[in-house]
């Protein structure tokens, strides 16, 4: 279901968006005034509610999500009722209304809940001017353990002059209705435990944001999280809840987390909430530094890591998600990172483990439309992952663009690491110089790809080749699709510049521009495969489904038992991530 949290803004700008020619008597507006807002629609003579996401601006594609499925059916958008806390209407007609705001749907079964907070602490007595900085701060005196709020039933901001510093285990909560503001002065909230004796702080159906430590060094790491600070220790739970154009320091080589940063011992868990707007060196959305991260059914968005020069240097790594260090666990399912900056390393997410250990499972999310702009270090649009023992199962990795490796580029560190993909698709990921727009892999990694669709990755660079997967020696590659990727040299192989092992795939072109045979990917069939547009087929993220009859049922060995939508396989199954 369509969980309820805090208030989403709709588009500020009171434009037609482009190419719908204007009507008498309408209040027109751009769908959004920055990627990933969401509104909630209504079709017509129905009852089911769904999310609308614009991607990059108004010309990017709509997202249409409804009890956590994404929507297909282009032909019945023209059909449905646009609703949000402000406007309602039709997409190109819209009227003043007031409505319910609406968070990330919930794809995975999240590993917490909201806590029942009845009995809190309350701050306010039902009108907005008892809701203050001085009652805030007289409840984190006071309370038992938890604080709510009772400011009436309107939204209502609070503005801090000063960070307010948490030194128990405590739970805040703002039924959905209150924002605590840092406004552009402070950061809003830092959880400080005396003596390094682990406290936990739980945030849930609250809105931060404009929290600012941009003005504090970035040569000190702890000036990052803006919305949040959370070290030495302590665990850190976000529950439904939104973080808005928060700032850290805008350089430095270590200081990250625009929203929120974590250092030390512990797990930071986000469940169900959405960043967007918020800004640092590094960790435009997510700073993380020797602690677990777990990240559910959250969208990521518009965010920015504005350092440069990576590490060693002055950040600008992990547009969306900067985490660093030994041994730590990251788990992401359900969740949307999308259409984030960064200007070194790591557009979506950025994750190295030093000593070579260090799980990262990702599943049924996606990583779309992150990008990094021209320059020397200019590396991994989609994800940059060193170091680690990957899963990543039922997710998109698409749209995402630097000048070396546009989609995933994973590495080594010392000891074994890992790269196990299951229904992936790897698509229109796009490179500006260097090999493998899709995935640039280290030949010291392990593991299969099995079920994975790469398709339609480019890249531009003069003499660059294996445009779908540079590297990755020691790779099996089995049921796989790798079709209709490209690159400007007309020599040299398209697809890969290695031949893995493994079987059941097919693979196309055939021949280089030049006329040259191409290396096979694995064990493969020459085939056009005949592949239809990236696009919501059902399930929880985009995918591309196959055509050809010859292709559809072709493999009878090592079928997954579903693909990337959830829909069940049989065998003989098809290659790639979807069966159609």
């Amino acid at each position: 279901m369509i969980t309820p949290g805090g208030p989403v803004r709709p588009a500020a700008t009171d434009e037609r968006p482009s190419g719908m020619p204007p009507r008498a008597g309408d209040r027109t507006h751009r769908l959004q005034a920055r990627p990933h807002v969401s509104w909630v629609f209504q079709p017509k003579g129905g009852s089911v509610q769904a999310t609308a996401i614009r991607q990059r601006g108004p010309a990017g594609p709509l997202l249409l999500w409804a009890a956590g499925t994404l929507l297909a059916a282009p032909a019945a958008r023209a059909q449905l009722i646009f609703a949000d806390g402000f406007e309602s209407g039709t997409l190109w007609n819209w009227t003043s209304s007031l409505g319910g705001p609406v968070l990330p749907p919930r794809i995975c079964t999240p590993p917490i809940g909201a806590v029942d907070t009845s009995g809190a602490t309350v701050v306010g007595d039902g009108t907005p001017a008892s809701c203050s900085e001085a009652a805030f701060d007289a409840a984190l005196l006071t309370h038992n353990g938890a604080i709510r709020f009772d400011c009436g039933p309107s939204p209502h901001t609070i503005v801090f002059s000063s960070e307010k510093t948490i030194a128990v285990d405590l739970v805040i909560a703002g039924g959905g209705l209150v924002t605590l503001s840092g406004g552009g002065t402070t950061r809003i909230l830092a959880l400080r435990p005396p003596f390094n004796v682990p406290r936990a702080l739980t945030v849930q159906n609250l809105t931060f944001e404009d929290g600012y430590t941009g003005d504090l060094p970035g040569t000190n790491v702890d000036n990052g999280g803006a919305a949040i600070y959370r070290g030495p220790v302590g665990d850190l739970e976000v529950i439904d809840s939104i973080f808005r154009d928060n700032v850290g320091p805008a350089t430095g080589q270590d200081v990250a987390g625009g929203a929120i940063y974590s250092r030390g011992s512990g797990t930071t868990t986000v469940v169900g909430s959405l960043f967007t707007g918020n800004r640092c060196s590094s960790g435009g959305a997510l700073g993380n530094l020797a602690n677990d991260l777990v990240v559910y059914n959250s969208m990521l968005t518009d965010n920015a890591a504005t350092g440069t020069g990576g590490n060693p240097g002055n950040g600008g790594n992990g547009g969306g998600i900067y985490m660093d260090g030994n041994d730590q666990t990251v788990a992401v399912c359900g969740t949307t990172i999308s259409d984030n900056d960064a200007n070194a390393i790591g557009g979506g997410i950025f994750r190295v483990s030093n000593n070579g250990v260090g799980p990262m499972t990702i599943d049924r999310s996606t990583i779309s439309g992150n990008q990094i702009p021209a320059n020397a270090t200019s590396q991994a649009g989609g994800l940059y992952l060193q170091g680690l023992q990957l899963t990543i199962t039922n997710t998109t990795v698409s749209g995402n663009v630097a000048s070396s490796a546009g989609g995933m580029f994973v590495w080594t560190n010392p000891g074994s690491q890992t790269l196990n993909m299951t229904n992936v698709t790897v698509a229109e990921n796009h490179a500006r110089t260097s090999l493998g727009a899709g995935m640039s892999v280290n030949s010291g990694i392990t593991g299969t790809l099995s079920h994975v669709t790469i398709a339609r990755n480019s890249q531009e660079g003069a003499t660059s080749f294996a445009s779908a997967l540079a590297g990755g020696n020691g790779l099996t590659i089995r049921n796989s699709l790798i079709a209709d990727n490209s690159k400007v040299f007309i020599w040299e192989n398209t697809s890969c510049n290695a031949t893995h092992s493994g079987n059941g795939n097919v693979q196309w072109p055939e021949t280089n521009a030049g006329g040259q045979a191409e290396l096979a990917c694995a064990t493969v069939t020459f085939v056009d495969p005949l592949l239809g547009p990236l696009q919501g087929n059902g399930g929880t993220t985009r995918t591309i489904l196959p055509a050809l009859p010859a292709v559809i049922g072709s493999v009878s060995t090592n079928c997954a038992s579903a693909d990337q939508r959830g829909q069940p396989r049989s065998a003989p199954c098809t290659p790639g991530a979807v069966e159609p």
